[in-house]
């Protein structure tokens, strides 16, 4: 007897459900001593997904759980001959998935189980609509996983005394579709003693599913609720209905409707909620109402990540004010914490100094960190992910509170930086106060990617930033570029295009200015102005967006020969002639449009819109 070597193992790992099936068949009948069976048992079986009828497909399609390359139809050629492989050589502790309605599951299912009889397992995909014939579904015993992709909530409610039967469940996912309520709410109780992962997608006052579901099993680790519309869910009532206390993975996403409202997830930690917590490995709300301080943190000892997203709008934050600034608290370590996110919601720099107790962090994104007093990062030291929206301070009158200088994580490999300035009215919260604080120490030689964004939310003297000569921000920029750096993405202030900018004369960032590494491989501009040569001779891609160029010394450029080039919606300040010849270097491979001549009014003058993209061969 000979077993497949690892390249056979790789070519059979490769082939196709139906020739698998056919060379299972066709071993299985042979008198051959070639053991493959197990081999290609063990890659039928895998993806293997068993569909009743062609309606089940539709439903599929939609509860994305669509007809692959490893499904077949039960009445199908490939599952008789699956049958025959099993009254030879039966199939043994396989999971098959089984798309199709609770009507026909229950006209197929003792076909199936008769290829796939014990202890082999079911996972079922079903649309539960209309009645369920008999008192239980058949083989509930053998459904180890259960999807119901499709089931009103009054529907659930009647499907109940069936959840109690699927005794050996360990995975549901429930999907409530909205439809008004016929009955009244029924808070009947659910016994799935076996169940480790629940996950309802659901609206906030479908109570009476959401809290029976999570009272369901004593062995429950991982949760997950997908909640719409608006509405409010408490989590001390939702932990407090569990019965497991060894939860591992929890997550609450509220999905934002059209008319922009969420479900908030209020939740005012008490020592019940804690100890149901206290194994916790990964915790992640959207909708999340944020508590004045983060204590919470402290008594979940073994939680590894942690994404907090508030209710609040991303545009209140335009208005800092000290409802928007949470305080992190934090003073007992953490060593197994190695992701944080806090989304719409400001934190004071100084209170930074409270990551300290998280050594092992690797990851950390705040959308909005107010500058205060300090700003020190350095203690981070496995730190490899930082995400930042830094902002200036209005929240206090003190004028005496000096902007801090910025000390950097030390190996930090990707960085995404936003610095907005809050008033440009007050030159304490304008870009020209801010800049030479936070770029005065440059990011640590292990930065390979890096992303800078200018901005401003001052509606009123905005306008006066294009005009200040003493704002060198090209000069305050280079002083932050790492040295090794290979991505780099670089964003000025983005209105005013394209008319407003050119009238204004004035952009913030000039790339003949701006000292870029030679290591880049990737270049990103966004609102700037593009003059004289770039001299990158690794760079593959460049990519240049809502800017002006001045000349055509780009194409004299010292670049990559392969070097990809995109220019979208920028202007050139020349005759339709040069504007032409200026895109025909960007041709033949791909161009938008034609140069769209833009007349600037109050200049008295032409511009020329121009979109395109190839894979030009540059000067070396």
């Amino acid at each position: 007897m000979t077993f497949p070597t690892e390249i056979e193992q790789l070519i059979l790992s490769n082939l196709p459900l139906n020739a698998s099936i056919d060379l299972l068949h066709t071993l299985v009948n042979s008198d051959s001593e070639i053991s493959w069976q197990d081999t290609l048992k063990r890659n039928v079986t895998t993806c293997l997904r068993v569909f009743c009828s062609k309606a089940d497909v539709h439903n599929a399609n939609i509860a994305g759980q669509p007809f692959h390359q490893h499904s077949v139809f039960v009445n199908s050629p490939e599952f008789q001959q699956l049958a025959e492989i099993s009254a030879i050589s039966p199939f043994e502790n396989s999971s098959v998935e089984i798309v199709a309605s609770v009507q026909n599951y229950h006209q197929y299912i003792h076909q199936i189980t008769a290829v796939f009889p014990p202890p082999n397992t079911i996972s079922l995909y079903t649309v539960l609509c209309g009645p369920v014939p008999g008192k239980s579904l058949a083989h509930s015993e053998n459904i180890a996983k259960l999807n119901i992709s499709s089931i009103s909530a009054d529907e659930l409610n009647t499907f109940k005394p069936f959840l109690n039967n699927l005794t050996g469940l360990t995975y549901l996912h429930v999907n409530i579709d909205y439809s008004e309520r016929a009955n009244r709410p029924s808070f009947v109780p659910i016994r799935l003693p076996n169940l480790v992962s629940l996950e309802i997608s659901a609206f906030a006052n479908c109570e009476d599913i959401i809290y029976p579901l999570a009272a369901c099993s004593p062995k429950l680790t991982s949760v997950s609720l997908k909640l719409f519309e608006n509405g409010q869910i408490s989590m001390n009532r939702l932990l407090a209905a569990m019965e497991s206390s060894s939860l591992e993975n929890l997550t609450i996403e509220s999905v934002e409707d059209d008319d922009h409202r969420l479900v908030s997830v209020v939740w005012t930690p008490d020592e019940t909620s804690l100890l149901k917590l206290a194994n916790l490995h990964h915790l992640h709300i959207s909708g999340f109402v944020f508590p004045p301080r983060l204590e919470f943190l402290n008594h979940l000892s073994c939680l590894e990540s942690v994404s907090l997203t508030s209710t609040r709008d991303p545009d209140a934050l335009r208005n800092l004010d000290c409802s928007t600034i949470i305080a992190l608290a934090i003073t007992h370590p953490n060593r197994n914490l190695i992701q944080i996110e806090l989304k719409h919601v400001g934190v004071f720099s100084n209170d930074l100094d409270h990551l300290s107790h998280f050594p092992a962090l690797q990851t950390l994104s705040i959308d909005s960190v107010v500058l205060n007093q300090k700003f020190d990062l350095c203690f981070l030291k496995n730190l490899i992910s930082l995400d930042l929206v830094v902002r200036s301070d209005v929240t206090t009158a003190d004028f005496y509170n000096p902007i801090p200088y910025v000390l950097w994580p030390p190996h930090v490999k990707d960085v995404n930086l936003t610095f907005i300035s809050s008033d440009e009215r007050v030159k304490r919260h304008s870009l020209q106060a801010m800049l030479p604080k936070v770029t005065h120490n440059r990011l640590p030689s292990s930065v390979q990617n890096l992303k800078l964004m200018l901005e401003t939310e001052s509606r009123i003297g905005k306008e006066s930033i294009f005009h200040r000569q003493e704002l060198n921000v090209n000069s305050l920029l280079n002083m932050l570029l790492p040295i090794r750096l290979k991505s780099l993405t670089i964003t000025g202030l983005d209105r005013y295009f394209p008319q407003w900018s050119w009238w204004n004369e004035k952009f913030l960032i000039n790339t003949k200015e701006l000292e870029l590494p030679p290591s880049l491989v990737n270049l990103e501009v966004r609102n700037a102005f593009i003059q004289d040569k770039l001299v990158l001779p690794k760079l593959k891609r460049l990519a240049i967006y809502n800017s002006f160029f001045c000349d055509q010394e780009l194409f004299h450029s010292h670049l990559h020969k392969s070097n990809k080039l995109i220019v979208l919606n920028c202007c050139l300040d020349q005759s339709v002639q040069e504007a032409e010849a200026f895109l025909s270097k960007l041709a033949p491979q791909r161009v938008q449009k034609p140069p769209e001549q833009i007349f600037l009014r109050r200049a008295n003058r032409s511009i020329f819109l121009i979109n395109g993209s190839s894979t030009p061969t540059l000067t070396m």
